[in-house]
Formats: structure tokens, C-alpha cells, sequence
């Protein structure tokens, strides 16, 4: 089993396209689990249309018994997050803040507080078809995106074994987010789009995986032949590009529908050589 995540540094550069077109591609002959990670905006299932079954995800909330709390402020003083507010006689959670990492109960000197449960999000699933799919969902207003991530892989850990293939579809960025979603697949596919705003994230992006030692290549998505840096910092840090699709009118028009672009001869041609690539390099070491 190939877990594969597919990112990329900024937003918009077509991540969740190659994702689910590769996720459509491999499943003719394979039998894949999509897995949308970008909780805050998933829109995986717009070109996939399932239908899905969702259940409550939730996380930690400290409770506090007010009867012995004697207002020492040892909860907000160690709150990285200033989650907590204490004044004479006065304490206070905001839990979009909380985070959930139990520091408040471990300094807590009287006992105050206990471990509570509030809902962050959903995920919603299907698995009737190929590919099957899971999607996290964050509730408006939250901020803890990295612990639903977690949460979703975790359930998705029930049935990878079942899979040839784990496509992780994650958030845009370098922040915690996508670490999590990264941090234990095979192989990223680093989606880059060749434009001046592109390049500036994708070499943030670059310097984020190599701290994090993981292996990644790139794919070119909306290639127009025009900008020739990205191509250039690839040859000279020596990143495989993988494949590439054409800056392409029809392209939009067959994505903007909310269809997939799969069947088009040369986007299958690129998805096709990308994995082909990627699979290649995962025999020397995994395969």
C-alpha cells in the first residue's frame, strides 16, 4: 500500500484537481481511498458527487469546578494559546482557541479541572465506491484544524490496508496543518503552478519538506511555457518534475463544470507519467 499525499504551497494551484483526477485515473485497475484533508474548505466530493455518511468529530475542552478554583491564574499563565481568562473571581474559556493540549489541567494546583468533550467538526465517508472517499468537515469557527486532521487519519487507519493506494488531499500552505497531513506518507506531490506568486510559495514549500526529510517531486499544473524559473530551481536543486498539464481553455471549462478532466487524452497522458514516476521512485525504498 502507497500512502501519497498530494500539496502544495499556496492555494489555487490545482491540488485537489490532480488529486482526485489521479485518485479517478487509479482506480480502472487499483482500488484507492481519497482522503481530503484540507478540512477548513474540502471540496474533493464537488468533482466525485457521492453521496456521504457523516458522524461527529470531537476534542478536548478542560472542565472547571468553580467551588475549588481559588483564581491563582496558573491555567492562563501556562495557556500558550490565551484560551483562558482569569480575573478576582472571574475565569473564562474561549474554546475556539483551545487547542486541547491538556496543559491547564496538569498545572492546575486545586483540582479544578477535568476532561471535557465539545465537536470540532464531521467526517463523512463512502466506501461504495472506487475510489472510496473520506472528507473532514472543521464546524465554523474553529481553529483546530491539525487535531481533526489527525482525527481523520486515524479513522482512515481502520481500512488502508484495504487499499493499493492512500491519496491524501491536503491543505495548501506549510503550516501545521499540512505537516500532519504529510508527515507519515510515502512520497508528496508537490503541485506548482508557473507563475511569479507560484514560485515564491513552492520554494517555502521545498524548504518545508526537506526540514521534514520527506521525499517529494513536483507536478506542473497550468504549464504555459512562460516562466521559466520554476523549472530552473528544479534543475538546480535537483527535484524530479514528475509530469504536467497544459495551461489549457478547454481544461478550465471541464474543471469549472465541476467534472473531471481525466479522460482528456493529454491530461491522462500527464497523470499517467507522473505516476508511473512516482512509483519508480518508491521501488528503491518501499516497494
Amino acid at each position: 500500500m502507497v500512502r501519497l499525499a498530494v500539496a502544495s504551497g499556496k492555494g489555487g494551484t490545482g491540488k485537489t484537481t490532480i488529486a482526485t483526477n489521479i485518485a479517478s485515473l487509479l482506480s480502472e485497475d487499483k482500488d484507492v481511498l481519497l482522503v481530503d484533508l484540507d478540512v477548513e474548505e474540502p471540496n474533493s466530493n464537488l468533482f466525485l458527487k457521492y453521496s456521504l455518511n457523516f458522524s461527529d468529530v470531537e476534542a478536548y475542552k478542560p472542565e472547571f469546578d468553580m467551588d475549588k478554583c481559588t483564581y491563582c491564574r496558573e491555567c492562563m499563565l501556562k495557556c500558550q494559546f490565551n484560551a483562558i481568562a482569569v480575573a478576582p473571581n472571574y475565569l473564562k474559556l474561549f474554546e475556539e482557541l483551545c487547542h486541547g493540549c491538556t496543559a491547564c489541567e496538569y498545572v492546575c494546583p486545586h483540582g479544578v479541572i477535568s476532561p471535557g468533550k465539545r465537536t470540532i467538526g464531521k467526517i463523512g465517508r463512502n466506501f461504495d465506491h472506487n475510489p472510496s472517499f473520506v472528507e473532514g468537515g472543521l464546524n465554523i469557527k474553529e481553529t483546530v484544524s491539525t487535531d481533526l486532521i489527525r482525527q481523520v487519519k486515524s479513522y482512515c487507519e481502520e481500512y488502508a490496508e484495504e487499499y493499493d493506494v492512500v491519496i491524501y488531499d491536503c491543505p495548501p500552505g506549510t503550516t501545521c496543518p499540512v505537516i500532519e497531513s504529510v508527515k507519515d506518507t510515502h512520497i508528496v506531490v508537490v503541485v506548482a503552478e508557473p507563475t511569479p506568486f507560484g514560485f515564491h510559495d513552492f520554494k517555502i514549500m521545498v524548504r518545508t519538506l526537506e526540514k521534514l526529510k520527506k521525499q517529494f517531486v513536483v507536478f506542473i499544473n497550468k504549464d504555459n511555457n512562460l516562466y521559466g524559473d520554476l523549472k530552473a530551481y528544479c534543475e538546480l536543486k535537483k527535484i524530479e518534475i514528475v509530469g504536467a498539464i497544459k495551461y489549457s481553455k478547454e481544461i478550465a471549462e471541464v474543471y469549472s463544470n465541476g467534472d473531471l478532466i481525466v479522460n482528456m487524452a493529454s491530461v491522462r497522458k500527464g497523470l499517467n507519467r507522473a505516476y508511473s514516476n512516482v512509483i519508480n521512485l518508491l521501488k528503491k525504498d518501499y516497494l
